[in-house]
């Protein structure tokens, strides 16, 4: 360096051309060109690697970049499900997916929309019905009737 910064006597740096390199990443190809002379300059570039041996990669290389869409992700979500869970590719949703089988109490609620079994109306037999069932259990395992009636409260001759 010479020179003392004034205007009439600035500094002047000046150097050798030096070495220059670049390394490769795995996302990233880097490309060096010239040899760093004044009429010969370095162009240093680099351009992104996006995998193509990915399955179902959703990064795409865009003229203005990289983009992985909200589209792309809700369609390969999407195609992962095999049953309760129905995803609607025209207007983006996912629903769940109730069966039509006969029995099936599931449904929405319409109160908050969310997945519903109703209550089922409540059956009760009475003691006495679940006296005769004991009793006639316990006689057709082999258990003698004056045994059974004794653990059940229940006789033969009540039925």
């Amino acid at each position: 360096m010479t020179g003392t910064g004034t205007p009439a006597n600035p500094y002047v740096v000046s150097a050798t051309a030096g070495h220059l390199q670049v390394t490769d990443t795995s996302t990233v190809d880097m490309t060096l060109a010239g040899n760093g002379s004044a009429t010969d300059p370095h162009d240093l570039s680099a351009t992104v690697k996006v995998s193509t041996a990915a399955v179902g990669n959703l990064v795409v290389a865009e003229t203005d970049g990289l983009s992985v869409t909200c589209e792309a992700v809700q369609d390969c979500v999407g195609a992962g499900f095999t049953g309760g869970i129905i995803y609607d590719d025209a207007t983006g949703q996912y629903r769940a997916q109730i069966s039509a089988q006969a029995g099936n109490t599931l449904v929405l609620s319409a109160e908050d929309g969310g997945l519903f079994v109703p209550a089922a109306a409540a059956t009760t037999a009475s003691d006495a019905e679940t006296r005769r069932v004991d009793f006639d259990a316990l006689t057709a395992l082999g258990v003698p009737e004056a045994t059974a009636s004794r653990l059940t409260g229940h006789t033969p001759e009540a039925v």
